[in-house]
Order: C-alpha cells, then structure tokens, then sequence
C-alpha cells in the first residue's frame, strides 16, 4: 500500500457519485487538508476528523478558490493533486469551521498552521466527497452508498500517515465505524462540569480517549462531543486546557524506549519417566532447561560459527533426556540435566504452559508473560531491551539471566485468537506451544478477549541500533554445563534482587543509553567465556511422548 494508491481510490470514489445531484461538482476529492510534509516532519503527528467535506470548500462563484491547483486536475497526477491538498492552510482554508478545532490542537503544541512545534492534517471518516445537502441531508442510502467507499479509504489514509493522536468530534454511533485494533476500552481524560460562566452544567463535558494500532502505529484517538462544530460546547480555553491534558494521556501512555529487567524464575527441570519430561502443568511453576539444538553463535572475537549448541532457555513442552551432567564441587548452579527439546501437538492445551519467551527460529519471539493490559510490557517501541533472567538468593544477592531481546516490530493480537493468529504471523510451531496454552487456558487466568502483544527481536541480519538479541551459550560438548551467568549494572538501570514485577518499563532512555547497556551485557556474558547464541534451530514434533524416530526440517535426528 502507498499514498499514492490511496489517492487513486479516493478519485474513483469521486467519479463514481459525480454525477449525482447531491455530489458538489465541479470539485475534487479532499483525502486530507493540510501540510503533508510538514506533518511527516512533526515531533507528534495529530489528525483531526471530520464526517466529508463541506459544500463551502467549492463555493459557486469560484470552485477552485480553496483549492486552486487542483482547477482542470485530472486523477492521474498524482504530485500536482498533493501539493494542492498540502497548501489548503496557506491558500484560503474555510476558517469557520476549522478553528473549531485549532485550540484544542494548540493545546497539544499542534496547528493546521506552522505557528507550533507540531503540523495537524485533517481527514473525512465517512468520506473525501463534498455534498450538497451536509452529511445528515443526505438520503440514508446516500450515505452507505458513501460510507461503503470512504470508510475503508479513511482506513487505508490512517495506516499510511500512522498518527500518533486523532481527535474526533462527530456523533457517537460513527465511534463504531473505528475498525483498527482496539488497545484499551474507552477512559476519561479530561472532564469540564461547569460551563464558561461558571454556571454548572446539566451534564458534564467529557473528553475520552482510547489507544488503537494504526498499521503498527499505538495511536490516541480522543473523542468528546460535537455541537454543530467540533468540541462546540467548550470555549477555546477549555479546548486548550483539553489539548494539554490529551498530550499528557498520550506522553504518558505512549511506547516507550526501555530497558527491562525482567524476572522470569524458574528452577531446573527434572525428568520425569524413561529419560523424558512431558509438557509441564499449569500447576507447577514455570522452569528451565539446560539444552543442546542445532544453532548459531558470535564468538568472542566477534566471528559467526554453526554447530551444535548448549543453553538455558525456556521449553514448557516435551523433552528427551540426554544425559546426566556433572556439578562441580556439588555446585547447584551447575545444570543437572542436558536435554532435547522437541513437541507433540495436542487437541487441547488446557492445564498446559506455554513457552514465553521464545528463542527458537528466525527471531526471538516475547507475546505474553506479565503483559498487564495497558501495562508498559505492552507498549514498548523498536530498539527496547528486554533483559530476562532470575534472582537468587544463596552466596549473595545475584541476577542470572538467560536471554537479551532486543526488539525490532511488535503487534496486537487477541488471546482468544492466539492459536491461529500466532501461527500466521510466526511459525506453525510457535502457533502450537505458545499460542495453544494461551487460547485454551484464557478462562484460568489470560481472560477471554484480552490483548496482548507480540514482540520480534532484532537479529545479527536485521539489527536496531548495531543491537541483535542473544542467549549465553557454549559450543557442545564436555561433562559439564555451565551456570547463567550473573549480571551486575548501574543501579539507575538494574536492582540484583528484582524477583518480581519488571523493572524499567516507564522510564525511557535514549538510543545511546540502551546500547551501552546491551554491550555491558554483552561484556559480561563474554567474562564468563561464553559466547552469544544467535539463533536456536526449531524443535521437531513427535508422534508421541519418548518417539525417537521423528526428524525436524532439516533431516536432523534427535536421539
């Protein structure tokens, strides 16, 4: 999808009502009213909404007054039509209206025009076509017939401009035409109970706003009611006073570049009956399991070597036993156990966990654990570290960890969905031993409709900021394991006996911050002379518990 295709279905739109006596015409579709570069280039880029556009932007004498470019336009030119939409504020916009909106938009240190640090653009819900009579003249089939064409243009618009804010003031049923993902319910953000007089008023004037996922884009939109203009019940102080309180929900809800000190405790499987581990019950905690697979590393001189490898990391999911390992000196941060992982598929995961994080396959994959909705675990951006590891106690206070994500593009997805829609937007394998434990135990704790979301990590091919996600690692091989390695940081980035809730997720850091502690962490995995595991070939599936015979793609024979 492309601007430029956008521009090309709101002209066919056009064409196709052009004759009709209710289409002001001559005239031309309005996608969007104002400065499209220099919204592009805002610090917060914030939209406002409207229903269509209003029969006085082509008035009678002069249609082209407003929009004086586009005067002889034809739907293929594509840059002439742009830069006419672009100059609507600097040429002669229809004032009466828009200023409406542009306190609330001060408010939030945004204008239509270039008087503040942020460039504001205006867009049509229902759709980019003027009419004669307004929108609530027209004939109900009038309007479908509009709002067939112009919702889903004004779906595609959103997802090419990714606003971070968009203001609505229009009848509250066209709430329900919103059709990107839903991030929050509906809450207060503002609310004025008296009137500009000081009078009280028969009903309060609420703002409220709701998050959404606008093609990747978390997006505020706010809604407070219209009253023949935009926000028509509050003076322009008071649309001011709302402006800076929607900045505020949006500056403190937004995503956020974090490092997260993640505590993910677990202790160390154990086998279960002839030499393998079945899946593991929602009854007994979370563990860990020390692991040999097929995989990639980044040794200490920063060379890439395949082989096979050992680990820690998590699988909740079936296992063969390897072989007994040896602890030095009785030492229990030894591993006990080395283990193959592999997976029989279920007809139902209840009473089964599922495996979170995830180091297998292409990326790293994070989509649920301690994602709280409206938590900041669900609201980080692209380049934010996520550090997870385990405090313990004996010999000193000490934090081991196990991985570092770091991540590159994340996405909604709905928990009552999570089997099929993880499967699509990831791998078979991961659809089955993540996204089965969520669908099915969503009554025992997930909840039935929640939101949650999935995080990709940056790999040493696809890196943020030179950074790529990692797991402690060692090549195969000897008669011991080896303990995850202890990490120590700065105490403004790091508490070594953080055994709980994650530290980190409200507080943002620069580009230059996060990779500096991604390197401390890089360092000191490297002291303890291991090397970074980049990439954990995927478990196999089996037939069933303890079958031997199964291979995984690649021809790969576990044992």
């Amino acid at each position: 999808m492309s601007l430029d295709h956008v521009v090309k279905q709101a002209w066919r739109a056009f064409d196709r009502v052009a004759g009709q006596t209710w289409c002001v015409n001559p005239a031309v579709p309005i996608l969007f009213f104002g400065d499209l570069d220099a919204y592009r280039a805002s610090p917060l880029r914030v939209l406002t909404v409207g229903l269509n556009p209003s029969r006085r932007e082509f008035p009678a004498d002069q249609p082209f007054q407003r929009f004086p470019r586009t005067e002889g336009i034809s739907g293929g030119e594509l840059s002439r039509y742009l830069d006419a939409m672009s100059a609507y504020f600097r040429t002669d916009p229809y004032s009466a209206w828009f200023s409406a909106y542009e306190p609330l938009l001060n408010g939030m240190d945004a204008s239509y025009y270039d008087k503040h640090a942020s460039t504001a653009l205006h867009t049509d819900i229902c759709s980019p076509v003027a009419t004669d009579p307004t929108w609530s003249g027209l004939d109900e089939a009038d309007r479908a017939a509009l709002e067939s064409e112009g919702g889903p243009l004004w779906h595609m618009l959103l997802e090419e401009l990714k606003p971070q804010i968009v203001a609505l003031s229009v009848a509250k049923r066209h709430l329900e035409r919103i059709n990107f993902m839903p991030l929050s319910e509906w809450t207060g953000i503002d609310v004025f109970k008296r009137k500009a007089n000081g009078e009280p008023r028969s009903e309060p004037y609420e703002i409220r706003g709701r998050w959404y996922d606008v093609g990747g884009e978390q997006s505020l939109f706010i809604f407070g009611r219209a009253a023949i203009k935009p926000f028509g019940l509050l003076d322009n102080n008071r649309k001011s006073t709302a402006g800076a309180s929607v900045l505020k929900a949006y500056q403190k809800g937004r995503a956020k570049r974090c490092f997260v000190q993640f505590p993910h405790p677990g202790g160390e499987h154990k086998p279960d009956r002839n030499r393998h581990k079945e899946w593991h019950h929602l009854e007994k905690k979370h563990g860990r399991k020390f692991m040999q697979f097929p995989g990639k590393w980044i040794a200490d001189d920063d060379s890439s070597h395949c082989g096979e490898l050992w680990a820690w990391g998590e699988w909740e999911p079936e296992s063969h036993l390897i072989c007994k390992l040896e602890q030095p000196c009785d030492n229990r941060d030894y591993p006990r156990f080395l283990w193959h992982p592999y997976y029989v598929p279920k007809d139902n995961y209840g009473g089964l966990h599922n495996t979170d994080p995830f180091i297998f396959g292409e990326r790293f994959l994070y989509s649920n654990c301690h994602q709280k909705e409206g938590s900041g675990l669900t609201r980080l951006s692209e380049g934010s570290v996520i550090a997870f590891g385990s405090y313990k106690r004996s010999g000193g206070e000490r934090w081991w960890i196990d991985t570092v994500f770091v991540v590159a593009n994340s996405e909604p997805y709905r928990v009552s969905e999570a089997d099929r829609m993880l499967k699509d937007r990831t791998s078979d394998v991961f659809g089955i031993v993540t996204g089965g434990p969520l669908s099915d135990n969503r009554e025992a704790g997930c909840g039935t409709d929640r939101l949650f979301r999935l995080y990709r990590g940056a790999t040493p091919d696809d890196p943020v900021n030179g950074m790529f996600s990692f797991f402690p690692a060692y090549p195969a091989g000897g008669r011991e394991g080896f303990p995850r390695p202890v990490i120590d940081l700065p105490s403004e980035h790091f508490n070594p006996a953080c055994c709980r809730a994650p530290k980190g997720v409200s507080r943002e850091r620069s580009r230059d911050q996060i990779r500096v502690i991604w390197k401390a962490l890089i360092a000191q995995v490297r002291k303890v002379d291991l090397v970074l595991g980049t990439y954990a070939e995927m478990p196999p599936q089996r037939a069933h518990l303890g079958a031997t015979n199964d291979m995984n793609t690649d021809g790969h024979r576990y044992l």
